[in-house]
């Protein structure tokens, strides 16, 4: 069944961003609403790979599985586990000493007997994603539509300057979903600046 508008108010914003009139339905048989259910998938992907958001992080353990029998093993990594189907991008392997390659479907591990990772999750429902990255990738289906559906060289660019502008204002406010530290294995060092400027 088709979404609705008014369950989609990132494609209605996005339209109104364009200053364009707002589709009925993701399911019509506009242009606009054809282009909009083409593209807002690959929209919405792009925003959540560019930040590690907290709304979109997810930790999940995965079991070994064994590979089929046309598929070559690695023998530096020979461990395979299935990313998850909702999977975007990998921010982090538990425990980090383990060595590991993703490889498409797989990611390829150094360590048997499963493996934790934290990840990028895909959010398809519209209520998991908060307000200030609902407008962030607004902005960007609005831009990834624009030159499609508006005549204005200037507008098109405007919205790609808008997008830059409304996913830092996001980042900046999902900054403090975690403690500062690092995640390279080396010691923390102080805020160095902080003390420079005290």
């Amino acid at each position: 069944m088709a979404e609705t508008i008014a369950n989609n108010s990132i494609v209605a914003q996005a339209f109104r961003l364009m200053e364009q009139s707002p589709i009925s339905s993701l399911g019509d048989e506009s242009d606009e609403a054809q282009a909009a259910a083409g593209q807002y998938p690959t929209s919405r992907q792009s925003v959540l790979q560019m930040h590690d958001w907290t709304a979109a992080s997810e930790l999940k353990k995965l079991p070994v599985v064994a590979l089929g029998p046309t598929e070559l093993a690695d023998t530096d990594l020979p461990y395979a586990y299935n990313v998850p189907s909702d999977f975007l991008r990998l921010q982090a392997v538990i425990p980090d000493d383990v060595k590991f390659r993703l490889d498409r479907k797989y990611l390829r591990a150094d360590q048997s007997g499963g493996l934790t990772i934290r990840y990028t999750v895909d959010l398809t429902a519209e209520t998991e994603i908060p307000p200030l990255l609902r407008t962030a990738i607004s902005y960007r289906l609005a831009a990834d539509l624009a030159p499609q559906f508006t005549t204005s060289a200037n507008r098109a660019a405007r919205l790609q300057t808008e997008f830059e502008a409304a996913v830092k204002v996001a980042m900046r406010a999902d900054a403090r979903g975690a403690s500062p530290q690092r995640h390279d294995g080396l010691m923390d060092e102080g805020d160095w600046v902080g003390w420079a400027t005290r």
